[in-house]
């Protein structure tokens, strides 16, 4: 202790615990943050709310709570997922409700591929993995712009679409193949047709 009474830095009390007191303030701001999300999803989807509120709903939370859009993801894919009620009423319900993903991809490729394996993992664990509810769910977020061809492709092609969710989760990852083939060959098709239309106007020059 020094003359004037006050504790040097070496004779400061430690206080025990305060690393696990910190984690529990995150983990309790995290489960807050999860339960008005899914409370704001649940007026969104009983009150039939625009796309665009809904996703302001979605953005006020987020920087209310200072989340990632990562955790978003993580709470709203499998809920909306979930309203699907298999593979049937998928394309319905993507159809209306896959914009509100497409909000919170910020048009990033990285941001789409995590959509992707959220949306695997929650039809590999939670759907049993359902290889139709899959194919629709591929099918709806192209569909709706909540991914793009490229990033289809660089979900495919990461290392992590192969391991996500086990077995389960590469048996879709492998169910997958004849979605991307068929993206290929549209995009093949639309080359064809723009090169046919600039040999086109290279005659009547």
């Amino acid at each position: 202790m020094t003359d004037d009474g006050d504790l040097s830095d070496s004779e400061v009390p430690q206080i025990a615990g305060l690393d696990v007191l910190q984690a529990t303030s995150a983990a309790s701001k995290q489960s807050e943050f999860v339960t008005e999300c899914l409370h704001s999803l649940d007026r969104s989807f009983a009150e039939n709310h625009t796309v665009d509120n809904a996703a302001i709903e979605l953005k006020t939370l987020r920087m209310a709570s200072n989340v990632p859009l990562g955790e978003v993801r993580a709470v709203v894919i499998p809920y909306v997922l979930r309203r699907c009620n298999g593979a049937a009423g998928a394309s319905d319900l993507l159809a209306r409700w896959g914009g509100l993903i497409a909000n919170l991809t910020g048009d990033q490729e990285d941001a789409m591929v995590d959509c992707l394996l959220v949306a695997q993992d929650y039809v590999a664990t939670e759907a049993g993995g359902d290889a139709r509810l899959w194919l629709r769910v591929l099918k709806g977020f192209y569909e709706t712009d909540v991914v793009s061809d490229e990033a289809v492709f660089a979900w495919y092609k990461d290392p992590r679409a192969r391991s996500t969710a086990g077995d389960e989760g590469k048996k879709l990852w492998g169910a997958s193949r004849p979605f991307l083939e068929a993206i290929q060959e549209d995009d093949d098709s639309d080359e064809e047709e723009e090169e046919e239309g600039d040999d086109e106007d290279d005659e009547e020059d």
